[in-house]
């Protein structure tokens, strides 16, 4: 800070030349990270010193706050009631800047007044009258006197004239390609979000002007491929817009005007490839091949609207229009384009060479794979013309399949023909799914070549794979364990060979058998494991072909009788894991936990408990892919429950061998410096912590000296929520066991983690902020009740004496920083942000149940009440509000509560009144009201005594829970007797509205 504002120096650019130097002595730097808070504090200071002895200042918006001044950065709005209270505000405010080095310039002061006539005297500053105004501009919105309040952006869309948008739409795709590198791509988005707003109404000839620069530019592909471009940056949201009339419209306009010109585009760069006058060099083929790519991109677009936007989004829908109807264009062209795309997966290997070369020397890019994304693109058309456009497509299908395959046995292995090889195995699997196309494969010939050539050689572990599990073991078990590779070679061949089991399932599990017996007699010949790859192809191979059903809690619950699942596991898994050299094969030992994983359903139980035991074996391994897979198997054994049953644990605690050993096992990973955010090895801790309960207590102090410091390292950047959020629940999971063998312990617990928590809330890590007040409560529920809410839960048998203290001893009270927080906890900014609002109920909650005295001694029942009242009023949190004021029922002595009654009535009644909705009108607010004249009969002076409304409220619930009842069924009575029926939430209502006028005071 010092370099930057002691004796500071710049020079000024006029004319092109720089100024002579000068010394900056005020402002703070521009760029500098610290300008926006030095600026705050210097503005929150100014007006601290100028609101010193101003009575009232500003505008009363809440009981005990009133609103002063609007502050973003330096555009700053002071509000106030009265024009001599503004004119001493201001005085002081100039006095009290001067001392900071700053001054006013009334120029860019405004006045604007509300409901209010202009004053004989206008405010001053300096002397200097401030102009009156009828609306000013603040943060975007444009506010006037008259209280209305517009989006001044556009206002300003209102100050360009129509003839200047007009010229814009004329000049703008000229612009577009007369430029060339990163601009055409930019005016291309601009053009997009122009036709957004104008098309077709305002710009009407837009198509047909690039239908015209496409004809016009002939041999320069360039500049058509501009044009394509614009249209395929255009016409792509037509595959994600929902659909509607509007749509169709537009699209209707869109495909008769660029329909066929596109067309005859498609067959002549095409000719140019394959045609008597082809081009035979490289360079010039590259722009034919991008023009292609982006025709198959629009021709997409331009099909693909409703059958799966409208049906997936309205799928009761599908029987008035079963099948979309083929856009009328396309389907009368439909010979030329099916011989446009076969020509495409035709093409000879020879070109594509010369073209991928090519490309790949004008891009600088290794691994251009032009013509493969242009057969990529063909792949995804046809499999929307399969599945949707069966009638139409029929005729052409055979021969797609076949041009599939064979471009499928003639690809090589290398990583850039991935998505294409995945997208042609994804078009046969469509096929194959479909009965009526079985018939295409189901002879033994075309069943054996579908698996020697097409799914054996995509399944097996390449060079690349095994980069990928040493290298980034984190996209590997992104890919391999989460399921997200959908398009890459080894899940698209398992997903074939999913839909051939279920196809053909006798045939092809008698195929394959042969070759899984053939792959693993390969592995067991090579003893020194070099035959690796075929393990892992044959493990990936059972795992395709015995899965039929499997839900996320139990893996596979439903497989092929022609596999015997538990059998393969004791012969070729298990001995894999056993070893105890877990760093010999690392992809076979993952490959193994794999299987386990997906299969644990399946498995009896003493083989999931000899698993749980070998777990800290397999957290040694060395390779992070092999421990964090470790990991994930004890996540997912440890959470299984006992069939029948949602709590019930398939494996307890009593059958963990070592439980200090599993769980030092795996606190080490978490030390181990590329594994310290290892998400999957803290969800295992967590699930160990909550299975072991009080057996884990002899590693408590390993996890806390652990995960302490893990805590401090990411709240500094909190990077992956999922790790931070098992991190958090693990930590409570250590309070609650050890607090419930040793109550006592929370101090241990307090004195480690409230200097966290304390940086955490300080510098607002709004991340980690709701767990912060989660654990709060926690900590805070281990003290013993209050003896309010002690003397009435024993009244009433709901807690026992360990819950509430032992009779005659003094009850031990929360730690002072409890005290210290309340006050910062009930400032209305942390309510208004959404996720905090569960956890701060819950704060509240314990603070009331169990430290309610620091709420009366410090006078913050009110308080309490003004959130209770603001959260019923939202249907998110009302749920929160009736807890909260549960709770305040139970703790806050009767005496006390009883004037605060009325108040609370009528909140929940003007909730019924105002914004009734079905979880509201469910019982809750007649459940409170139920509890609240039960609980004090102290609503006897002036009106109704307390048994007197318990009994009518209890009775408007009974016939509330009839009338209700009988309003959903009323479709089943006559016409004549539902104009009997009532509606219930309207007799709720009124019920309650006679309770309300019959209260006291009222």
């Amino acid at each position: 800070m010092r370099s930057l504002y002691s004796q500071t120096s710049g020079r000024v650019r006029v004319y092109g030349e720089l100024s002579k130097s000068f010394r900056t002595q005020s402002g703070v730097r521009q760029g500098c990270p610290l300008s926006p808070f030095l600026f705050n504090f210097v503005i929150d200071e100014i007006m601290r010193r100028t609101l010193e002895g101003l009575q009232n200042p500003g505008v009363q918006i809440a009981s005990e706050e009133n609103l002063v001044d609007l502050e973003y950065a330096d555009d700053i709005v002071l509000v106030f009631e009265e024009q001599e209270k503004a004119q001493v505000f201001l005085d002081e405010l100039t006095k009290d800047i001067l001392s900071f080095g700053m001054h006013f310039a009334t120029t860019k002061y405004e006045v604007m007044l509300l409901d209010m006539q202009s004053p004989s005297v206008p405010l001053k500053i300096h002397g200097e009258p401030l102009e009156v105004v009828e609306r000013f501009a603040y943060i975007g919105s444009c506010i006037g006197s008259d209280c209305s309040v517009t989006d001044e952006d556009l206002g300003t869309l209102d100050r360009i004239s129509e003839a200047d948008r007009n010229s814009v739409r004329n000049q703008i795709l000229g612009a577009l390609l007369s430029v060339t590198g990163a601009l055409q791509p930019q005016l291309s988005e601009a053009i997009g979000a122009i036709w957004q707003e104008d098309f077709p109404d305002k710009w009407p000839n837009l198509i047909p002007e690039l239908v015209e620069r496409m004809v016009q530019l002939g041999a320069d592909l360039n500049m058509v491929r501009g044009v394509l471009q614009t249209a395929h940056t255009l016409f792509k949201r037509y595959r994600h817009e929902c659909a509607g009339n509007d749509l169709f419209r537009e699209m209707k306009t869109v495909i008769g005007q660029f329909g066929a010109p596109m067309t005859e585009l498609a067959k002549s760069l095409l000719a140019l490839v394959i045609g008597e006058q082809r081009l035979t060099e490289g360079p010039p083929l590259v722009p034919v091949f991008q023009c292609l790519l982006l025709v198959c991109k629009i021709f997409l677009s331009l099909n693909c609207q409703l059958t799966d936007t409208f049906f997936a989004l309205f799928p009761t829908l599908g029987h008035v229009h079963p099948q979309q109807d083929l856009p009328e264009f396309f389907e009368d062209n439909i010979a030329d384009w099916m011989l446009i795309f076969r020509s495409l997966l035709q093409l000879d290997a020879s070109v594509v060479q010369l073209v991928d070369s090519a490309a790949e020397s004008l891009t600088g890019s290794e691994g251009s794979a032009l013509v493969e994304q242009v057969k990529s693109q063909v792949c995804d058309i046809t499999s929307l013309y399969a599945s949707k456009y069966e009638a139409e497509f029929a005729p052409y299908l055979p021969g797609f399949v076949t041009d599939v395959w064979e471009m499928l046995v003639n690809t090589g292995g290398q990583s850039k023909f991935d998505m294409l090889i995945g997208n042609a195995i994804e078009f046969l699997s469509s096929v194959i799914a479909r009965p009526q196309h079985r018939h295409l494969f189901e002879s033994p010939e075309a069943l054996q070549s579908l698996c020697e050539k097409v799914i054996l050689p995509n399944m097996h572990f390449r060079a690349l794979d095994e980069e990928l599990f040493a290298d980034n073991p984190e996209e590997y078990l992104r890919l391999d364990l989460e399921g997200s590779d959908v398009h890459t070679r080894r899940r698209s061949a398992c997903n074939l060979v999913h839909v051939l089991c279920e196809a053909f399932e006798g045939p092809v599990v008698a195929n394959f058998s042969t070759y899984i017996q053939h792959l693993l007699a390969e592995y067991a010949n090579s003893p020194d494991g070099s035959a690796w790859p075929s393990k892992d192809a044959a493990l990936l191979l059972v795992t395709s072909v015995a899965a039929r059903g499997k839900t996320e809690k139990l893996g596979v619950t439903i497989s092929t009788e022609l596999v015997n699942i538990p059998t393969f596991f004791e012969t070729h898994v298990l001995p894999e894991l056993r070893n105890a050299n877990v760093n010999n094969l690392p992809v076979i030992k993952a490959d193994c936990m794999r299987y386990a994983i997906t299969f644990r359903g399946l498995l009896p139980l003493t083989t999931l408990v000899e698993l749980i035991n070998l777990s800290p074996q397999l957290l040694t391994a060395t390779a992070p892919v092999v421990h964090s897979y470790a990991a994930a198997l004890i996540d997912k054994l440890l959470a299984m429950k006992r069939p029948g049953t949602l709590v019930d644990p398939l494996i307890t605690k009593d059958q963990i061998a070592d439980p200090q050993l599993l769980i030092d096992r795996l606190l080490a990973v978490l030390l181990i410096p590329d594994s310290t955010e290892n998400v999957y090895v803290v969800r295992a801790l967590m699930r160990a912590c909550c299975c072991l309960q009080e057996r884990c207590l002899a590693s408590m102090n390993s996890l806390v000296s652990t995960l302490l410091p893990i805590l401090v390292q990411v709240a500094k950047n909190p990077s992956k929520p999922n790790f931070n959020h098992f991190l958090f629940e693990t930590i409570c999971l250590c309070i609650r066991t050890t607090c419930a063998a040793d109550p006592s312990a929370v101090l241990h617990f307090e004195s480690a983690f409230f200097p966290v928590f304390q940086d955490i809330l300080q510098n607002d890590i709004s991340e980690f902020v709701p767990y912060v007040f989660q654990l709060l409560s926690v900590m805070l529920e281990q003290y013993p009740m209050s003896d309010t809410v002690t003397a009435v839960c024993k009244s009433q048998s709901m807690v026992n004496g360990s819950q509430s203290g032992s009779q005659g001893q003094s009850r031990t009270r929360p730690s002072p920083p409890y005290s210290a927080l309340l006050p910062r906890l009930l400032v209305p900014t942390l309510w208004d942000q959404r996720g905090n609002v569960p956890a701060l109920a819950r704060l509240m909650q314990s603070y009331v149940l169990h430290d309610i005295e620091e709420v009366l001694s410090s006078n913050k029942l009110s308080a309490m009440l003004g959130v209770y009242q603001r959260l019923i009023q939202s249907s998110l949190h009302d749920t929160h509000a009736f807890a909260l004021l549960g709770a305040l029922v139970l703790a806050v002595p009767k005496p006390t509560l009883e004037p605060f009654l009325r108040q609370i009535f009528m909140v929940i009644f003007r909730r019924l009144q105002s914004s009734k909705t079905e979880k509201f009108m469910k019982g809750k607010p007649v459940d409170a009201a139920d509890k609240f004249a039960y609980e004090g009969s102290c609503i006897r002076s002036g009106g109704l005594a307390g048994d007197e409304i318990t009994y009518r409220i209890r009775k408007a619930r009974a016939a509330f829970v009839n009338f209700r009842y009988l309003w959903r069924r009323r479709d089943r009575f006559p016409p004549e007797l539902c104009s009997s029926i009532a509606d219930p939430r309207i007799y709720l209502a009124n019920t309650l509205r006679q309770l309300s006028t019959s209260c006291p005071g009222k």
